[in-house]
């Protein structure tokens, strides 16, 4: 292309109900049931075209440590023309902190830098570095590039999850990243912060974005905001007994990892949701491994759940997770109760612990001691007067009214914040999506309960916070 007027066409091909594709939370109806929602058509996200030099910087991933504020880069210089010089600044409040260069002809290199005093990033205080990247060649400058990144380290020890070596519990809502008239697309980049924003007046410290590869410029307000996410893919529609169709999976989900792997926002990836994977599945059962094997091997740096809610087929995963929308509160708290006797040995342990989640199919890996989220719960079915919904759905029989709402969510999160061998709940769901009328929003944002009220609840000290690392 040359600077002027261009036309660019795009050829995209839909298959949507073929199996071959991911389609997430799409509806392969001709209209939205249950928790499939209207199917999207066109470009969703945002497209820009971009003019670079014939020898410029392509991709480059960060690997920065929040103690002894080293920061790694690995840049790939894309149509290297022999010897070039790189240069790398970190800048905090304007002035320049920390620089690095190399020397080189190769297409990728690692480049280090040292903050001082490094300034950690947390959801309390997320404190952000500018990052700015100099190709130069025979004293000739090329190209440039600004960024930023965190020093934010996230890990397990026994049944924990550390985030900058300090327990945390996670306060996980659902995020599904719908819009009334948007579908996908969200009206705005306001909209896209102010999700976060409604998230957090209720108390919630992150979201599992949920069954699609979301907008970077909603990571972006995660990361400026102090908001945890869980980086997810639409994995649903994806016929993977069918080879072209893993395939085509596998290569989705290495693009989206590359692509979001800087963003200190998120803490943990979870390639698959809710697969129904039985004994004989082996096929099956061995590429779920691979995609998380691959995972490991892009990023080394964050947690990993192979398949959130169902079947773990991977023995080795980080964070255990269940879905459970049990509504009773005794029957609830008794599904965990076996656990809360486990966490005084929470080691990750050679045998297996004898607990079995409530939703257990027979290919399900067996619980070592890990971290241990309810990754899915509440769902509450509530219509306040004069919100309803025809068609509408939830979990369980509908409150009578806002008491009751507020009581049932009360008994059902505080049975999670209080029990000392589980790390985190996410609740179903942040707001309604058309028929599916659960969320703690309306699907035009509007509060359905006091957010003071939530919040009081979310924010009570978790009982696996009280014990030190």
């Amino acid at each position: 292309m040359k600077p002027n007027d261009n036309e660019l066409t795009v050829w995209v091909t839909d298959e949507c109900r073929s199996g071959l594709q991911p389609t997430g939370k799409q509806s392969h109806r001709l209209k939205s049931y249950s928790c499939l929602y209207t199917r999207v058509t066109g470009i969703w996200q945002t497209v820009w075209l971009e003019s670079v030099p014939q020898q410029y910087i392509k991709y480059f991933q960060i690997l920065a440590d929040p103690y002894s504020g080293n920061v790694s880069l690995k840049v790939h210089i894309d149509n290297v023309k022999g010897r070039y010089i790189l240069s790398a600044y970190a800048q905090e409040g304007g002035k320049i902190v920390a620089e690095a260069e190399v020397v080189s002809s190769s297409s990728t290199n690692c480049i280090c830098m040292n903050i001082p005093n490094p300034h950690p990033w947390s959801p309390e205080d997320p404190h952000l570095y500018t990052l700015i990247l100099k190709l130069y060649s025979q004293d000739k400058f090329i190209d440039e590039v600004h960024s930023y990144f965190g020093l934010r380290e996230v890990r397990r020890l026994k049944n924990k999850i550390l985030i900058n070596n300090k327990p945390r519990f996670l306060r996980f809502v659902l995020d599904q990243g719908y819009y009334p008239d948007g579908i996908y697309t969200a009206p705005s980049d306001e909209a896209l912060r102010r999700d976060i924003e409604l998230a957090k007046d209720m108390g919630f410290d992150g979201a599992r974005l949920h069954q699609k590869v979301f907008e970077p410029r909603f990571l972006y307000w995660a990361d400026k905001l102090g908001y945890l996410v869980a980086g997810e893919f639409p994995d649903w529609g994806a016929d993977l007994t069918n080879a072209l169709a893993r395939e085509r999976l596998l290569d989705e989900w290495v693009e989206a990892v590359r692509r979001d792997i800087n963003h200190p926002c998120i803490i943990m990836w979870t390639p698959f949701n809710e697969r129904a994977i039985r004994m004989g599945d082996e096929e099956y059962v061995n590429f779920v491994r691979r995609v998380v094997k691959i995972t490991r091997m892009l990023d080394s740096s964050r947690l990993i759940i192979d398949c959130s809610g169902w079947t773990h087929v991977d023995e080795e995963i980080d964070i255990y997770d269940v879905h459970d929308y049990e509504q009773n509160l005794e029957a609830f708290k008794s599904h965990y109760s076996g656990l809360t006797e486990l966490s005084r040995s929470a080691d990750i342990n050679p045998t297996p612990l004898d607990f079995r989640p409530p939703m257990n199919f027979l290919r399900n890996a067996p619980y070592r001691g890990q971290p241990f989220i309810v990754s899915e719960y509440g769902g509450i079915w509530w219509n306040p007067p004069g919100m309803e919904v025809d068609g509408s759905w939830g979990y369980g029989e509908r409150p009578k009214s806002i008491e009751d709402f507020i009581a049932r969510y009360k008994s059902l999160t505080e049975s999670l914040i209080f029990n000392n061998a589980i790390s985190g709940f996410c609740y179903t769901q942040l707001y309604d999506i058309e028929q599916e009328t659960n969320g703690l929003y309306t699907y035009n944002r509007k509060p359905k309960v006091n957010p003071r009220i939530i919040r009081r609840i979310n924010r009570q000290k978790a009982a696996i916070e009280e014990e030190t690392a």
